[in-house]
């Protein structure tokens, strides 16, 4: 081999080497800076709200197992993210209700079955006990107004695929002035009308608190209803809360970790681990004890066991040393004026 190209082999290999040492070594920094945050939480000694959260958080902490190693295709084997703490949450200012943003705005669109129409009920029954906050469905928007330019065939699955563009615009447009959000769903496929990218589940501007995402993949609900909803339910507190700026979770196993494709997003829990709930209990002035009541109804009535017993626990942690530790019962007031 010719000295020049020894030279080349030499670079390549210190660039690849430095990119792994670099990745590894931010890797290793939001590890610390997680450790760190579980171990030492924010500095919130003179609110006495913010004590409130942290203290009840700290009692469900314990029932989150740690994140597992990623596995090859996994989000976190081929996306480098540093994780997001409650304490950094707080202090970016995120969406969130006020006196003038109250409701949470679900908006069908396109012809939905009985059966995709219980998805989006049970979906509305959820975000509102998930955020407290009130949610309202919205009269169905029917494809007659979308122009060709924003839907067309799919050349894999031969179905109808929405431009995901358009529809944000439209939903920016059409926002009640009330709306903290508003989550547009579909049971047709959406296309981002991005090279390389053939469909995509769902997408949001956080800016404009708009979202749409689709029903399309997640399983036929008339042969297997409770998959079905399971994945919807899932897909809808994940998404959600990326709009009111809760990014993917790098800690625990937790339904704000980042997924890949549908086995690693199957597996991927439901319930938030202690560092997102905090976020949640903030942003919406939610107490912690009423809302995993609401939760818990919730999963009973629609036959989610898993779920069930984790906020059952969850509830129990909060119960067992209210009466022994400071402001672990009703959270302080949060006001929504900003």
């Amino acid at each position: 081999m010719s000295a020049r190209r020894w030279c080349l082999l030499g670079i390549w290999c210190l660039a690849v080497g430095g990119a792994g040492i670099g990745r590894l070594a931010l890797l290793e920094t939001a590890e610390r800076d997680t450790a760190r945050f579980v171990s030492e939480g924010p500095d919130c000694s003179n609110e006495p709200e913010l004590r409130a959260i942290r203290a009840n958080g700290d009692l469900i902490r314990p029932l989150h197992p740690r994140k597992r190693p990623a596995q090859p295709g996994d989000w976190l084997d081929e996306n480098l993210e540093l994780g997001q703490s409650f304490h950094s949450y707080h202090g970016e200012d995120p969406n969130r209700p006020t006196d003038r943003l109250t409701t949470f705005y679900i908006q069908p669109l396109a012809d939905f079955s009985p059966t995709q129409m219980r998805l989006v009920q049970a979906t509305a029954e959820l975000l509102g006990r998930w955020y407290s906050v009130p949610v309202k469905i919205l009269d169905p928007i029917r494809l007659d107004p979308i122009p060709d330019q924003a839907r067309h065939v799919s050349p894999r699955h031969g179905g109808v695929q929405l431009l995901t563009g358009y529809l944000l615009d439209r939903l920016r447009e059409l926002r009640p002035d009330d709306a903290v959000a508003v989550l547009a769903l579909t049971p047709l496929d959406l296309w981002p009308d991005k090279p390389g990218w053939g469909h995509v589940i769902g997408q949001a501007s956080l800016q404009d608190r708009v979202g749409v995402w689709s029903l399309f993949r997640m399983g036929d609900p008339e042969t297997e209803y409770e998959t079905c909803l399971r994945r919807t339910l899932k897909t809808a507190v994940h998404e959600s809360a990326h709009m009111f700026g809760i990014r993917h979770c790098i800690a625990y196993e937790c339904g704000m970790n980042g997924s890949n494709h549908k086995e690693e997003s199957d597996v991927r829990p439901m319930w938030f681990c202690a560092d997102d709930e905090m976020k949640v209990w903030w942003a919406f002035g939610a107490d912690p004890a009423r809302r995993y009541e609401q939760l818990i109804a919730f999963a009973d009535t629609h036959g989610l066991a898993p779920e069930a017993r984790v906020w059952r626990a969850s509830a129990r942690a909060l119960r067992r040393t209210a009466d022994a530790a400071l402001d672990r019962g009703k959270l302080p007031g949060i006001s929504r004026s900003r």
